[in-house]
């Protein structure tokens, strides 16, 4: 499975300087395209260009992830968007697969 952020974009997304530790941007990026992969059983990184509410979708999760990593921020909570886009990339996942079969 290849990757729906490239390390430059999770940097972006988590307003990080350039120096960050790259193999854990990587690790950030693997771990939302797996989440949303397992979520939709479709894997969006093979489309070109990827769909955008995918990229949207692993943005809040990977902010989710690193700025809740010391618990509990309002601020960073993205679950009611991370459920509405859920939803709609299960969706767009069914009509994909769908198209393919």
């Amino acid at each position: 499975m290849n990757l729906i952020l490239t390390v430059e974009e999770v940097r972006e997304a988590l307003y990080l300087d350039y120096d960050y530790n790259v193999e854990e941007l990587e690790r950030l990026s693997q771990t939302a395209s797996s989440y949303l992969f397992e979520l939709t059983k479709y894997d969006f990184s093979q489309d070109n260009p990827i769909e955008p509410l995918a990229k949207q979708f692993a943005i809040m999760f990977i902010r989710s992830l690193f700025f809740g990593a010391d618990g509990y921020k309002k601020e960073h909570d993205y679950a009611v968007g991370m459920v509405s886009l859920g939803v709609h990339l299960q969706n767009i996942a069914k009509r994909k697969l769908e198209e393919d079969a």
